[in-house]
């Protein structure tokens, strides 16, 4: 059940990002590929895309693999927050690397798993 519900989190994540990356693209399709966070958003969307794929998602291997770009896709929401994104952006400018990796290493994935 846990796992079924999961999946439908992950999913539903992966279909809001990339409705987002689909509505910035047609907002600014211009200059869209201009700013180098929109590409990576986009690759981030793609990847994440991908990996709903059945088998992918049932390969073991290489789902694994494609996790990180799951951690990964985190940073948006960080970024997204000004508070942390401010946090995020003194401790990079600082050489402070483990604030920056507790920050990140918290994902909203890890509530669904490990529920409090």
């Amino acid at each position: 059940m846990l796992i079924v519900m999961e999946d439908a989190v992950e999913l539903v994540v992966t279909l809001a990002l990339l409705l987002e990356i689909l509505f910035r693209f047609m907002a600014d399709w211009r200059n869209f590929h201009k700013k180098t966070r929109n590409l990576v958003d986009l690759a981030l969307a793609l990847i994440t895309c991908a990996i709903q794929i059945p088998s992918i998602h049932r390969s073991g291997r290489i789902y694994d693999w494609f996790t990180l770009f799951q951690i990964l896709r985190v940073y948006r929401v960080v970024w997204a927050i000004p508070v942390t994104r401010n946090l995020l952006v003194r401790n990079v400018l600082s050489d402070s690397m483990i604030a920056v990796i507790n920050l990140v290493s918290f994902s909203p994935k890890s509530l669904v798993m490990y529920p409090v």
